[in-house]
């Protein structure tokens, strides 16, 4: 979402945008869908949060080859598909026991800007790596961040593109089991086949407190820049077999610099199961 992107993007650039500060890598193509256009999500878009390829854009020495390793959970057996909170919970404990690649896109109304990412997260051997690009105003300006254990590092162009090493950790673009407790108006939506997956779909709205508890979560002490205020939350979320994610799509109502706008994320997940190989990348002295 928004805020989480935002919150990566204060990671890795150094170098502010004329809408948001952040950046990334080229993400791969989204994957096809049978059907329906996502009701949170206004920018139509490309890519699971990231990191549908997992590779970081760029030169650099970090390898992100994905692994068939047996970190693949078994197909849940068949049974009655949970509904509500109940499968949004099951869903959100998957994000956290199972490595993941992801696709994102997040466009918004207050400026012409369309920032695209990919991400591979492994929670199991926690390693992460993220790739951004911000495209605004005739600029580009991309970051990659890599987590291995308790170290980050990031780079960025602009300004200069070497790797950094940084105190912030990258966050989940969409903590969703611990955004349960502060849903309400959750209700079933039409499902559709995402990249040969059938999927069950569910709409939420986040209250107040948890949007407060999301800021709190992406941004440490709970501040947005550029005198941004999320005034709500509402997404839709289509689970598939073992309970995992395919696509979150959002819309963040906000007020920006005294004017009320929408921000827009789509993101994709796929590769379940597949880990990641980094290696630390040389930081320039």
């Amino acid at each position: 979402m928004g805020v989480a992107l935002l919150a990566v993007s204060m990671t890795a650039c150094s170098a502010s945008s004329p809408a948001r500060s952040g950046s990334a890598g080229t993400s791969s193509s989204p994957p096809t869908s049978s059907s329906g256009t996502s009701p949170g999500s206004g920018s139509g878009a490309s890519s699971s949060t990231s990191l549908g390829s997992g590779a970081a854009t760029g030169a650099g020495p970090t390898s992100t080859t994905s692994t068939t390793s047996p970190k693949t959970k078994a197909p849940a057996a068949n049974g009655s598909t949970p509904s509500g909170t109940a499968l949004l919970s099951l869903a959100g404990q998957e994000l956290l026991a199972e490595p993941v690649h992801l696709q994102l896109t997040e466009t918004a109304t207050y400026a012409p800007f369309r920032l695209t990412g990919s991400e591979a997260a492994d929670p199991i051997d926690h390693e992460t790596s993220l790739s951004l690009e911000l495209v605004e105003g005739g600029i580009t300006v991309s970051s990659r961040v890599i987590q291995i254990g308790s170290r980050v590092w990031a780079e960025s162009t602009p300004p200069g593109g070497d790797w950094r090493e940084e105190s912030v950790h990258p966050t989940s673009p969409f903590p969703l089991l611990g955004l349960v407790p502060y849903l309400v108006d959750v209700h079933r939506i039409p499902g559709k086949v995402i990249d040969g997956h059938p999927t069950v779909g569910e709409a939420a709205t986040l209250d107040a407190a948890g949007v407060a508890f999301l800021v709190r979560t992406i941004t440490g002490d709970g501040s947005l820049p550029g005198a941004q205020t999320i005034r709500g939350l509402t997404f839709d979320t289509w689970v598939g077999p073992a309970h995992h994610v395919r696509e979150i799509a959002e819309t963040e109502m906000i007020t920006q610099g005294g004017q009320p706008a929408e921000i827009f994320d789509t993101t994709y997940y796929d590769h379940w199961g597949q880990g990641i190989d980094l290696t630390p990348p040389t930081v320039v002295s």
